[in-house]
């Protein structure tokens, strides 16, 4: 988890520092987002239900007045724990332990945008698409003993809707919460993705404006 958070803000550093160079070119949106998920299908069992420790951020530029185009990233963390039970170590050995699943899950992925201009409404819907890879970090403890734990890279795509909505005077910043749906192709404890839905809420800020 603590490598995880400190990958996110690396990561996360680097756009800040990336968006102080492209401030003087054109105007950049950095959206921070808190994020809860929720595992589809079998994938709960060795994710559980929800996830409501999760973070995004992305960085954003736009084409024109309706499309923009940057890139995302943040962290998602998955923990479950099962009821004890009596587990095979080996051939000859059992041990009675509880069973703890640990995964988190960091993107990294180039995204886009779409904004229909609805000149000064006070809503603006938007439409979003996001593929590149993830890190997936994931271990598995019977009581106090790790069992299994293992660091991959994987393919990652995410499609959502939003809504934004601006304030201030210039309407420099604004709050923004949506819908999403993630695709995560991974083999895990006996399943064979990580797909799942999203809920985000969070604020944005243009750089430069």
């Amino acid at each position: 988890m603590k490598r995880t958070i400190y990958t996110s803000m690396v990561l996360l550093a680097l756009l800040l520092v990336n968006s102080r160079i492209h401030a003087q070119q054109q105007t950049g949106i950095l959206g921070i987002d808190y994020r809860y998920s929720l595992p589809l299908g079998s994938s709960q069992e060795m994710l559980g239900r929800h996830s409501a420790n999760g973070i995004g951020a992305s960085l954003l530029f736009p084409l024109n007045g309706q499309w923009y185009l940057g890139g995302e990233t943040g962290f998602q963390d998955y923990y479950i724990k099962y009821p004890r039970d009596v587990y095979n170590i080996d051939k000859d050995n059992q041990i009675s332990a509880v069973l703890t699943n640990s995964v988190q899950v960091l993107p990294l992925m180039l995204k886009g945008v779409y904004a229909p201009s609805l000149g000064h409404s006070a809503v603006k819907p938007y439409l979003s698409l996001a593929a590149g890879a993830a890190m997936v970090s994931s271990s598995q403890f019977l009581g106090e003993f790790g069992n299994y734990g293992s660091d991959n890279i994987r393919f990652m795509a995410r499609g959502g809707v939003g809504v934004a909505v601006p304030l201030g005077r210039k309407q420099s910043y604004g709050l923004n919460a949506g819908a999403d749906y993630s695709y995560l192709p991974y083999h895990l404890y006996g399943q064979d993705n990580l797909d799942s839905w999203g809920l985000h809420a969070g604020f944005y800020f243009y750089l430069g404006k």
